[in-house]
């Protein structure tokens, strides 16, 4: 499943440089829950959520770092945080598990319903890093134009309840 949520954030970061938000909905045909993705793209960057019920709503993030599987572990050992900020609003600290993809370096955590509320109703932008012993990589801004669509499709589809954050 991941890497179907990836293949589609990757799809959108080839076909457009800076992409407005779109939503995407696969599968799904023999157990009835098919997988939410709301994404963006910025360059060789992309962020999206992801999920197919109101317990797995995961935050991705997917950088152009060519890095191998080993590096990769070793640097997860180290408890990368994926840092999302909407607006101005206080930043989200995603502890993360990183994935090699043929894009890049892909960082996955699991995310609270609130994001994707505050994503619907962004705005401006969504930035978002990975911090890692204290620094921040690859700081990418993403325009809000799209969010609230996408966003609150995820929200409906798997039927996520904010008060639940």
């Amino acid at each position: 499943m991941k890497s179907k949520c990836l293949a589609a954030i990757l799809s959108v970061i080839a076909t457009a440089g800076s992409a407005q938000w779109m939503h995407e909905e696969s599968g799904g045909a023999f157990d009835g829950s098919p997988t939410q993705l709301a994404m963006a793209a910025n360059l060789d960057y992309g962020f999206g959520l992801r999920c197919t019920d109101e317990f797995d709503l995961v935050a991705i993030f997917v950088t152009p770092e060519q890095i191998d599987q080993d590096t990769l572990d070793r640097m997860t050992a180290l408890l990368p945080t994926v840092l999302i900020r909407v607006d101005d609003n206080e930043p989200f600290e995603l502890p993360s598990e990183g994935l090699v993809a043929p894009q890049g370096a892909s960082y996955l955590g699991d995310a609270p319903a609130d994001l994707a509320v505050q994503i619907a109703g962004a705005k401006t932008s969504v930035s978002v890093a990975i911090s890692l012993l204290g620094e921040i990589y690859h700081e990418t801004r993403f325009g809000s134009s799209g969010s609230t669509r996408a966003a609150n499709l995820v929200i409906e589809n798997c039927g996520l309840d904010p008060a639940d954050s």
